[in-house]
């Protein structure tokens, strides 16, 4: 691995341990670009950390309580990483929710500036 690959990998640990903390607004302005694209499976794309951030506070609203998040894998390739998790969480009408994700992400001046997420529906 790469002394850049290595570097990415440590944002991309730090990136995953942030998630575990709860502190995922925060950790959209910590490792996101502002212009970032964001896209889930084959849906539009959301351009900009601004529009993303209010997506994901959209998507944080709908939930009631999370049950766990769990990283199963991390991969780097030159400046793109790859991560495969679930979520398990508790939805505000009373639905538990388990997904299983991979993220890529493509990584320029230690910050994600390209992110698809692909995940069972």
């Amino acid at each position: 691995m790469t002394d850049r690959e290595q570097q990415l990998m440590k944002r991309l640990e730090d990136l995953c341990q942030w998630i575990r903390e709860g502190k995922v607004i925060e950790a959209m302005y910590e490792f996101y670009d502002d212009s970032v694209k964001m896209q889930e499976n084959l849906e539009p794309p959301c351009i900009g950390l601004n529009a993303n951030i209010e997506r994901e506070k959209k998507w944080l609203e709908s939930v009631k309580e999370f049950k766990g998040y769990e990283v199963q894998s991390l991969g780097v390739g030159g400046d793109t990483t790859f991560q495969e998790c679930t979520f398990r969480y508790v939805t505000v009408d009373g639905k538990e929710v388990f997904t299983a994700q991979i993220a890529r992400a493509i990584w320029k001046n230690n910050k994600i500036i390209d992110e698809r997420f692909y995940w069972h529906p």
